[in-house]
């Protein structure tokens, strides 16, 4: 199952003892404990639409397993395929088992041994899309000339390479001082609540 639960005692543990817990940048959609996080599958959308706008009809997508996040992003890649009446193809899809760099170039590679062509690839974290990149290079794919790649994250090294990489940020700093008022309120009602 790709969305498995790493632990998923530890977690029964938390909500069973109800110690207060606040979940920062994802979610478990089958776990009721507090969060704050963006919305995944909006943002991959926006993310696929803006490739779609630049004229992309052939999209690539390398995701993970293991967090419900990587589904979610992948639904939003399914969703601007769909609306915009390009329909998806299973073939231009892989599930890495990590969202690792190495998980990225394996993904690159699968993707290009099915001998699709492709002309964009969105990649479900920035990592992947690292990964992807450099497999592309060592085959003398350019990026952003031959094939474009927007990642998800926006982490520190994305700014680094280059090309820079195109990818979603995250509003780390407004979301870590969310969590932290949620879970002060969660310590001081007592509960895992939102209230």
């Amino acid at each position: 199952m790709l969305h498995e639960i790493k632990n998923p005692r530890f977690y029964d543990y938390l909500i069973k003892t109800n110690l207060p817990t606040v979940l920062a940048t994802f979610a478990f959609d089958d776990r009721p404990l507090p969060s704050i996080h963006v919305n995944e599958e909006q943002a991959a959308f926006d993310a696929v639409l803006h490739l779609i706008n630049l004229g992309h009809r052939k999209i690539n997508m390398i995701s993970g397993g293991g967090f419900s996040f990587g589904l979610q992003r992948a639904e939003g890649y399914y969703r601007a395929l769909d609306s915009s009446e390009i329909g998806r193809d299973m073939g231009r899809v892989i599930f890495a088992r990590s969202y690792t760099a190495e998980a990225g170039m394996y993904g690159m590679r699968e993707l290009l041994l099915r001998g699709n062509d492709f002309t964009a690839i969105f990649a479900a974290t920035d990592e992947l899309a690292i990964g992807a990149i450099r497999v592309l290079r060592d085959e003398g794919i350019r990026v952003p000339e031959d094939v474009s790649v927007i990642g998800f994250d926006d982490i520190d090294i994305s700014s680094y390479m280059v090309p820079r990489l195109t990818t979603i940020r995250q509003p780390l700093e407004t979301m870590g001082e969310r969590t932290a008022a949620l879970l002060h309120r969660c310590i001081t009602n007592g509960k895992n609540s939102e209230t």
